[in-house]
């Protein structure tokens, strides 16, 4: 699928921002430094959804660059669900340590994980939740993050959101790494 088609089924119209499919596989790519902040340090992990079907870390960069106007994508990684990639395939988004855009008033200390699909309507893939326990185990490990410091995008302050949808629930989340 091409980038502005998948634009333009999600709702945004590259060509009118005269945007051409070229420029637009220009954005997918991954930038070595995003050019944002630098986190002082990583307290803590956001669960996102993408609230989209399909999805992955190269349209979603594509998404933030071109209609947002952000430097990257807002989230560190991206977690697929068989659609523009494997299902529970965890791809690399913005750099660490470098700060997201993925959560208003939580981006400052915050490794950011997207699930792709819409947990409203549906919910992640058994392949997705096993591959975010995973992730989460490493990052905690790596960074030294308690684990009760995993949330969810809904409940950041200043965020006013449904995301990560309704078929997500921290306690199920927590489950994935052990916490009750």
């Amino acid at each position: 699928m091409k980038y502005l088609e998948w634009l333009q089924q999600i709702g945004f119209r590259g060509e009118e921002a005269g945007i051409t499919e070229e420029e637009a596989a220009e954005k997918s790519q991954p930038l070595s430094n995003p050019g944002s902040t630098l986190m002082k340090s990583v307290n803590r992990i956001i669960i996102h959804h993408s609230a989209t079907e399909t999805g992955n870390a190269a349209y979603f960069r594509v998404l933030h660059r071109i209609v947002n106007r952000w430097n990257d994508i807002g989230y560190h990684y991206v977690i697929g669900n068989g659609s523009l990639s494997g299902d529970g395939e965890i791809e690399e988004g913005r750099k660490l340590p470098f700060r997201g855009a993925h959560a208003k008033g939580g981006n400052e200390d915050s490794i950011g994980i997207c699930l792709v699909g819409n947990f409203n309507r549906n919910n992640p893939t058994d392949a997705q939740m096993s591959s975010l326990g995973l992730l989460l185990k490493k990052l905690i490990a790596e960074y030294s993050i308690p684990a009760d410091s995993i949330t969810l995008h809904r409940l950041i302050q200043g965020s006013s959101t449904e995301c990560p949808g309704d078929n997500i629930r921290l306690h199920n989340i927590r489950y994935l790494i052990d916490i009750k």
